[in-house]
């Protein structure tokens, strides 16, 4: 949908005086969807705010707490693991849901993609890393689902991940809480259903001897684009506009409108009158 506005507004503060003239509206058969988004974002960790779910194979001492100046920087979430000895693969898992990180697709807006952003620390002693990965969680209809992204394994080095886009089937279905096992055909479903939003730390040693893990999560960030209907004109030539930018005296604005048909004017024009507006949140 194309549109040429000629904007006679005086202030955008007082709809009655707000008053578009639409000169041309060219509708398309292929709509095209405006975008908003929703971000959720921690760099304290304040554990108030958050559900917790441990497992393990058993017997390790794990230690979560809100570290107040060893993230990066300042306040972080930390986690101290001591694995004791063991003869098999030895498994620790947690996961971390933000209460404050919920988004309902029905009420807020069906989901394009998600722009995930974390930064991770990890340091192993006594060994080395074989990988290290920074997680993105979704919890939905009482499911975890997972996306995972590789970092170089340094150790006690912070590191940080961001990835942008990311659609429903980049999240993969936990199928196993310990080990993290995951189903590659399940995914969260985008337009309804409630999702929370969180994090995961998880380690798995592979040797026999007891190892020490200290992991901290700092600066957690997701970005919800969602996909607005695009705008409709009525039959009667009403229009609803879900999306427009405005250029305020204040910055730039993305507003909602709905226009009524005036008729024509002098010229043969035809004519919009603003009839009700508001701010996307």
């Amino acid at each position: 949908m194309y549109y040429e506005i000629k904007d006679k507004m005086k202030n955008i503060g007082q709809r009655n005086y707000w008053t578009l003239i639409i000169a041309v509206i060219i509708i398309l058969l292929a709509p095209l969807p405006a975008i908003a988004t929703t971000v959720f974002s921690d760099d304290t960790f304040d554990l108030d705010h958050y559900s917790i779910e441990t497992f393990q194979s058993g017997g390790a001492s794990i230690n979560t707490s809100q570290t107040m100046s060893a993230g990066n920087s300042g306040a972080a979430l930390q986690s101290i693991i001591n694995v004791p000895s063991h003869s098999e693969t030895f498994y620790t898992r947690e996961y971390f849901l933000n209460t404050t990180f919920t988004y309902n697709p029905e009420s807020q807006g069906a989901i394009e993609s998600i722009d995930f952003k974390s930064d991770v620390y990890l340091e192993i002693q006594p060994g080395s890393l074989g990988v290290r990965a920074i997680g993105a969680v979704i919890f939905q209809n009482g499911n975890y689902y997972f996306y995972t992204k590789n970092t170089s394994p340094d150790n006690a080095v912070w590191q940080s991940a961001n990835s942008e886009g990311l659609l429903a089937t980049d999240f993969n279905l936990v199928t196993n809480l310990l080990t993290g096992e995951v189903d590659g055909n399940s995914h969260p479903d985008f337009t309804k259903g409630i999702i929370q939003f969180g994090t995961t730390i998880g380690s798995i040693t592979t040797g026999t001897t007891a190892q020490d893990y200290d992991i901290r999560v700092d600066n957690i960030s997701y970005v919800v684009n969602e996909v607005l209907s695009c705008g409709n004109v009525k039959p009667n030539l009403d229009i609803h506009m879900p999306s427009l930018n405005y250029q305020s005296p204040e910055g730039l604005q993305n507003l909602w409108a709905d226009f009524e048909y005036y008729g024509q004017g002098s010229n043969g024009e035809l004519l919009w009158k603003l009839k009700e507006y508001g701010v996307n949140q």
